[in-house]
């Protein structure tokens, strides 16, 4: 996706079936900075939502978001305008997986890391990877975010704040 069209090798070639692991991804800045695991980035994104990382107005412009559509400022997303992106966090609506949530998917070289957060739900799901499928193949988000939370949905395990099990 980085390559001008078109590419019949990458320029990642050599490095395709390579064990990643022992690479420094430090030229990858902020992305290759982090070591950790899902868990880690659970506690890291609730601490973020819950005030406890940014002061609340920091937190307010980190979640103001840009449609995806139009480019323009919205208040949040919708059905006919489902996608939107603030500073590092994206946010989609979808009817099928409860509505709103926040979401970011990020990639080096050899590992991918996910996250998806229903505040409506206190849900949050988080995985990674060692690998990156092809083009057009990758199932890891639909997954994580699709699968997890409709096997939740289905098991009857969601709540909202306003449901009669949660007052």
């Amino acid at each position: 996706m980085y390559q001008s069209e078109p590419c019949h090798i990458s320029t990642l070639a050599p490095l395709i079936g390579k064990d990643m692991r022992t690479q420094n991804l430090s030229w990858a800045g902020e992305a290759g900075a982090i070591i950790s695991n899902p868990r880690d980035l659970a506690l890291w994104i609730r601490a973020v939502f819950e005030k406890r990382v940014f002061p609340a107005k920091q937190l307010e412009e980190m979640t103001a978001l840009v449609s995806n559509k139009t480019g323009l400022p919205v208040r949040d997303v919708t059905a006919d305008d489902p996608g939107g992106f603030g500073l590092g966090l994206g946010r989609f609506y979808r009817k099928e997986l409860g509505g709103a949530y926040w979401f970011y998917e990020g990639e080096t070289l050899g590992f991918r890391t996910i996250f998806a957060y229903w505040p409506q739900y206190n849900l949050l799901i988080t995985g990674s990877v060692n690998s990156r499928a092809p083009n057009g193949e990758d199932k890891f988000g639909p997954a994580v975010v699709g699968g997890a939370f409709t096997v939740l949905q289905q098991a009857h395990l969601l709540e909202t704040a306003d449901s009669p099990a949660a007052k």
